[in-house]
């Protein structure tokens, strides 16, 4: 009798709809997802804003060819921008994107510690190295951004919850702005 009173307080399930999110759990997952999703707009709007900043810096990871420097220091912060808001959006595909991303992410930054590299890491802005430490904080913060994806994954297991296709959130807004301005 006590394990299952403890089971339910730690599967935040509701009394309702068994095998269903609680309230707690479901909001938890929202604010989760919602925040991740704005760090990486943020990181990759910042990055957008200064790509010759942001070339330069990729290129003292040694990682990428010169010639290919201006793809990756475009093509870098609009794949994080739109992972972003697929992920506030919750498409499909979004959380694998946000994952792979900070895998990448933390590969190089290990690199760049094994390398003994004394560089910004270019996650969020061009001084960040002076706010954050070393390379070695980036790392760990990435880490944790990257425990957050299993969580949300975790919680999509657990509760059966899938994420929408791209045609589901198109109608999803389309009847929101059919009852915002109708005809």
């Amino acid at each position: 009798m006590r394990s299952e009173a403890l089971n339910k307080r730690l599967k935040f399930k509701s009394d309702s709809e068994p095998g269903k999110p609680g309230a707690f759990a479901l909001w938890a997952y929202r604010l989760v997802r919602l925040f991740l999703g704005a760090v990486f707009l943020y990181a990759g709007a910042v990055k957008i804003s200064a790509p010759h900043a942001f070339a330069d810096l990729i290129s003292t990871y040694h990682l990428v060819p010169g010639p290919l420097l201006p793809f990756a220091a475009v093509g870098l912060p609009l794949a994080e921008m739109a992972a972003g808001i697929a992920l506030m959006a919750d498409l499909k595909g979004s959380l694998a994107s946000v994952a792979a991303l900070l895998a990448l992410f933390c590969l190089v930054l290990y690199y760049g510690i094994l390398s003994g590299l004394d560089v910004d890491c270019g996650c969020f802005s061009n001084g960040e190295l002076a706010e954050i430490g070393t390379l070695k904080n980036a790392l760990w913060r990435d880490i944790a951004m990257l425990f957050s994806v299993f969580t949300l994954y975790g919680f999509r297991l657990a509760y059966g919850r899938s994420p929408r296709t791209p045609a589901q959130a198109l109608a999803l807004i389309t009847n929101a702005l059919r009852k915002e301005y109708p005809r």
